[in-house]
């Protein structure tokens, strides 16, 4: 578990490189004058009512496993902030609007976790982040929701309000895995007053990576270098003469786009849900038995390809048949790799 000390010095890496990390994504003078640390449950509760962004994102720090973090805002705030176009939330349940603004999030916080792990680096810390995906909330089940992508390790979450261009003020919660705080805080406060800005990190690390290159002869040798051996002698070297190649016609060139794999067949199959039974149990099934699943009636379907879940969806019926309509789809890069 985090101590109180590694929370703060977590909250102040966070607060000057989320508002760094932002300009340089987006464009704009951003602030974020403080950062308070409290409940994840409860501080995302305080975000308002309406409908929530959720931008998850992956933290790796070395060859440790990445741990989970999340940025959440209210929706209009994002769309603001990502320069997209405003939708209200009385339309946001509807598949094709949550769909395109899923993608354009993603999309968009591609770039922003590139610049945050390049804000947060520092000469003793150098974190990748990359997004894993994102969602829309309902405000009531939002705090859930961030609840159960952090997984079991205790999360730590922040709350400040970003200033932006035009006095636009943007609440924004941090939750963060708690076993990242630790690592997280030991790189050092970023942006504070005496240490080194990013431009001067990424100096310091080009001298040194320049310095490790440097040959042989480049180097001064110590005042007690030991004499160097005589030279040896010359060795004869005879010249060989090859005849002239004649120029092989070009191979021609291929394709290898997606479109090298589009008819490839795929296995998908819909998931309504799941149970566990019984040898016992299952030797007791007969017609007219009832089987019940742990998922609640009304609840998304899982689409599954692969093995792997791509989307989520509510049943339908078309013509006396059974189809399911998709509401829900997993960010962009997790379908490339399920699909891998």
């Amino acid at each position: 578990m985090a101590t109180t000390d590694e929370i703060v010095r977590l909250g102040e890496r966070l607060r000057a490189a989320l508002p760094v990390a932002i300009g340089e994504t987006f464009g704009g003078a951003t602030d974020l004058p403080e950062l308070v640390p409290g409940p994840p449950a409860q501080l995302v509760a305080d975000l308002g009512p309406g409908v929530h962004v959720h931008l998850e994102m992956e933290v790796r720090l070395g060859r440790v496993e990445p741990a989970n973090m999340s940025v959440i805002m209210l929706a209009a705030d994002g769309e603001k902030l990502f320069g997209l176009e405003e939708i209200p939330d009385s339309e946001l349940s509807k598949p094709d609007n949550q769909l395109r603004l899923l993608a354009e999030f993603s999309e968009g916080a591609e770039a922003l976790t590139g610049a945050l792990a390049g804000a947060l680096t520092t000469e003793t810390l150098m974190p990748s982040v990359r997004v894993s995906g994102a969602s829309l909330e309902e405000a009531n089940s939002s705090p859930a929701a961030v609840l159960a992508q952090l997984g079991a390790t205790e999360p730590v979450a922040y709350a400040g309000i970003l200033l932006r261009p035009g006095g636009l003020l943007m609440p924004v919660v941090v939750v963060v895995n708690g076993g990242l705080v630790a690592a997280l805080a030991a790189g050092g406060a970023s942006g504070v007053t005496g240490t080194p800005t990013a431009a001067e990190r990424a100096a310091g690390l080009a001298a040194k990576q320049a310095a490790r290159r440097q040959t042989p002869d480049q180097v001064t040798p110590p005042p007690t270098a030991a004499p160097l051996p005589p030279a040896r002698p010359a060795i004869a070297v005879n010249p060989v003469s090859f005849g002239q190649l004649e120029p092989a016609a070009s191979a021609p060139r291929t394709d290898r786009g997606v479109d090298l794999i589009l008819d490839v067949a795929l296995n998908v199959r819909v998931e309504l849900g799941s149970t566990q039974m019984t040898v016992e149990e299952v030797l007791g099934l007969s017609p007219g038995s009832v089987v019940e699943l742990d998922r609640l009636a009304g609840e998304p379907v899982d689409i599954v390809i692969n093995d792997r879940l791509i989307a989520r969806g509510e049943v339908v019926v078309i013509e006396e048949n059974f189809g399911v309509r998709v509401t829900e789809i997993i960010a962009p890069r997790q379908r490339a790799t399920a699909l891998a």
